[in-house]
Formats: C-alpha cells, structure tokens, sequence
C-alpha cells in the first residue's frame, strides 16, 4: 500500500481490510454453515468391519469467538483405545441438534445398525441424546456415563464415600460383587435411592441384559 498508493496503514487496519474484502467476495463466514457434520470413509468402514457395536456419544462446547459446541460419536478399537467415527459443529447441544446428529449417525452407518440387537450406545444422560437415541436407534442398549453419575453424587449429596462404592457397584463384573458394593451406598440412604430412580441396567455392568463391551464412561469422547 505504501509503495503502490503512497498509504501507510497499520496491520490491524490491513486485517481488517482483508476480512471485509472476504467477506465482500464470499460472504460473511456466519453465512456459510448452519451446522456441520463429518466422518472420515476409512474410520466408518474400520469400524463396521472390526470394532465392537458400541460407541459413546457426547457434547462439547466451544469457547472461540463463535461459540458453538462439538457433538462426537467415539468408539473403541480392539486395544480398547478410542476410534472417532464422526463429529458435528452445531449451534447448541439441544434436542433438535442431537436428534440431528444420530440421523447423520445413521445415515453413514446404514439402517443395519439402527436394528442390532448388540448395539451399546453410551451418553451422560442429557434428555437430548437419551430422546434422540431412542428415536434413531431404538434397539440399542443405551447406558448411562457411570462418571456423570458419580460427580452428581458428590455435588447433590457430598458424600465421596458413596460415590466411590457407586462406582465399584457399576463397574463389578460379578453379582456378588455389585451386591457388596451396593450395601455401602445404601448406608446414605438419598444416594441409594438416586442411583436406583437411574435404573442400575443402564449404568451397571452386572445388570445389563446385553454384552456392553466394558462401556461405562464417555471418558473416551473427552481425550
């Protein structure tokens, strides 16, 4: 600009330019996506050919200059180490945005997964993802995050003790086990009933009807 038009301008006032050249050209960057969803063809085909039907589903949100929040669908591999399968930028985690999201789910992972039987789906137990789920794939196991739980045993009822026996009983791969954990969380006796209201078959392994492939947490969506 100097040597061209003589105009000394700062690099603030250059950015800036730039940005409303953009956005003269191409349009605003608002304009561009209302939301957005994607998955890679070789993690979808990696997971239908060799990963366990069971995945977690959760919400993350976005603190940059447009806000917005993360919606993933995260697996495991036969390490069990996690294995993306697909991600969504949308507005907000809400009921329209989730019910969305696992239409995308099912459409790239075909109607077949919407009728297993085996299919795990986990989540933190949101009313969006727990509405969406059922609507989508209403054969799947659906489980709840033992960890969300457990923070709101320690939130509503500060009671860690319990909270840790919680966790024992839903991780207990035996009936004796989860018995003996369950006998200590019912010592306070509003925790004992909060986790039952929960119903221990979407949060403990002992009481689930179905194989749930060591999925208890969201843990994974959250590395």
């Amino acid at each position: 600009m100097n040597k061209g038009l003589g105009i000394i301008i700062t690099d603030e006032q250059g950015l800036t330019g730039c940005k409303r050249g953009i956005e003269a050209v191409r349009g605003s960057p608002d304009q561009w996506f209302f939301v957005l969803f994607f998955a890679l063809g070789v993690s979808l085909h990696g997971f239908k050919s060799w990963c366990r039907p069971a995945f977690a589903v959760y919400d993350i949100h976005l603190t940059g200059e447009r806000g917005g929040t993360i919606l993933s669908a995260i697996g495991y591999d036969a390490n069990g180490k996690m294995y993306p399968i697909a991600f969504a930028i949308v507005d907000s985690e809400n009921g329209d945005s989730c019910l969305w999201f696992m239409q995308k789910l099912f459409d790239v992972l075909g109607h077949e997964y919407s009728i297993r039987k085996d299919l795990v789906v986990c989540s933190d137990r949101s009313a969006s993802f727990e509405s969406a789920i059922a609507e989508v794939f209403p054969s799947a196991c659906h489980v709840y995050c033992a960890y969300h739980i457990k923070g709101n045993i320690i939130r509503r009822y500060h009671n860690f003790a319990a909270s840790k026996e919680f966790m024992r009983a839903a991780q207990a791969y035996t009936k004796d086990g989860y018995r003996r954990a369950m006998l200590e969380v019912k010592k306070d006796k509003a925790v004992f009933s909060y986790v039952h209201e929960l119903h221990p078959r979407h949060w403990a392994r002992v009481k689930s009807k179905r194989a749930r492939y060591t999925l208890v947490t969201t843990n994974i969506c959250e590395s």
